[in-house]
């Protein structure tokens, strides 16, 4: 099967979503999320009325967009834990900052395995059980690539043995039995993509997650991914 694929943007990072084993559902970019308020398109650019608007008080509630064709939908803002979580945040902190943005309305927190070698995800994870959120009521993911061990197939890899082995202990991290979403963090030329496909489309197979995706993919591996 062939497709085409929208040629990912260099001046954003993009993650790219797929779904089962290789179909490409959309991209989600970093730097086109628009602002809840709907006054303005633009990140950083609200109208004189939203400035004006009583502190605390949204101009309207979050917006929520289907991820792709799918039918999964994430608000437009989402939660992340990169150099936060560990570093600066420890659970205390970081559950008033996650608690904030659920009520909010944002609904997606994401997180890697390599954030704070494998702490941010333990934090996130004893964040959510400490808040008690009902599992249908967030959409969370987490990415895979960097690795948490020193090793020859658990460092900068996309191998099947790497991603299949790192599931597991991400998912204990956190929690959960199972993620919305999974990410590929970065390609990797020294692994067939029709490798990690594979072992991509065994992790949703398994029940361990329901979507898997692409973080920073040039439009080329995704185009191969996707035949």
């Amino acid at each position: 099967m062939s497709a085409s694929a929208t040629p990912v943007s260099r001046q954003s990072r993009e993650q790219t979503a797929f779904h089962g084993p290789c179909r490409l559902l959309a991209q989600v970019s970093g730097g086109t999320a628009i602002s809840p308020y709907v006054t303005t398109a633009r990140m950083g650019r609200q109208s004189g009325r939203a400035r004006g608007a009583k502190k605390g008080a949204m101009a309207t509630q979050m917006q929520n967009r289907r991820l792709g064709r799918s039918g999964l939908k994430v608000s437009v803002l989402s939660f992340g834990s990169w150099v936060s979580f560990g570093p600066q945040l420890d659970v205390e902190n970081g559950a008033a900052c996650m608690e904030a943005a659920y009520d909010a309305g944002v609904n997606y927190f994401d997180n890697a395995e390599v954030y704070s070698g494998g702490k941010s995800e333990q934090i996130m994870g004893d964040i959510i059980a400490d808040l008690g959120w009902e599992r249908h009521s967030y959409v969370i993911s987490s990415k895979f690539m960097f690795g948490v061990h020193d090793g020859v197939n658990t460092r900068n890899t996309l191998n099947r043995k790497y991603l299949l082995e790192a599931i597991e202990p991400s998912l204990e991290r956190l929690g959960l039995e199972h993620l919305d979403l999974v990410f590929c963090h970065r390609p990797d030329p020294e692994t067939p993509i029709e490798e990690t496909v594979w072992a991509m489309s065994d992790i949703i197979s398994a029940g361990y997650a329901h979507y898997w995706g692409a973080s920073e993919w040039p439009a080329d591996d995704i185009r191969a991914a996707w035949e």
